[in-house]
């Protein structure tokens, strides 16, 4: 007995990191499918009203404890709402799982760093190498593509706005074309023709 206690124990703490996240992403997990399905089935309010995470999640296993006794009383939008809290979640953590977190902690710090430098000033926040040369971190290439993003918004609302007042006159124009036409209608009758 004593030895498969062993065994049980050295398994845990080889794998104690995988169990831990497991158990971490496990919590999260249900967290999420029971804020979604409350938001899903009572609205975002209700959802919202739950400060504790662990009131969420208890509400949650008592609505599904109810709907597994009363099975028969189930419609199908609540097996729709329980599938898409299941689902979301999960593309959700899929989506996450794919983020290149590297890259993506790069780029946050090459944004912020953009923030604090003025336009005018000369100073060059980049990353040095080992000879001391500073990586070209995009900022005019950013620049170039900023001003033409500017120009072809610019070109658009242009276009727009000239759709827009060609729309407006063409239906001024019927109506007033309309309104000239029954007078002389009217006009006509009057006058005998």
């Amino acid at each position: 007995m004593f030895f498969y206690r062993f065994m049980l124990f050295s398994f845990i703490l080889r794998n104690i990191k995988s169990i831990f996240t497991k158990l971490v992403y496990l919590a999260i997990f249900s967290y999420c499918v029971s804020f979604i399905f409350i938001t899903m089935k009572d609205g975002i309010s209700v959802a919202f009203s739950y400060k504790n995470p662990k009131d969420i999640v208890v509400y949650a296993y008592t609505y599904l404890k109810w709907c597994y006794y009363n099975y028969n009383s189930l419609t199908y939008s609540t097996f729709f709402k329980m599938g898409v809290s299941l689902i979301v979640p999960f593309l959700l953590y899929l989506k996450i799982s794919k983020i290149n977190w590297k890259k993506f902690f790069r780029s946050l710090y090459e944004y912020i760093c953009s923030l604090f430098k003025r336009n005018g000033s000369n100073i060059n926040i980049g990353v040095k190498l080992g000879n001391d040369n500073l990586v070209n971190d995009g900022r005019s290439i950013r620049n170039n593509y900023r001003n033409e993003m500017y120009n072809i918004k610019k070109k658009a609302m242009i276009n727009i706005e000239g759709s827009i007042d060609r729309m407006i006159s063409e239906i001024l124009c019927l109506k007033n074309k309309k309104a000239e036409e029954e007078s002389d209608k009217k006009n006509d009758i009057i006058n005998g023709r």
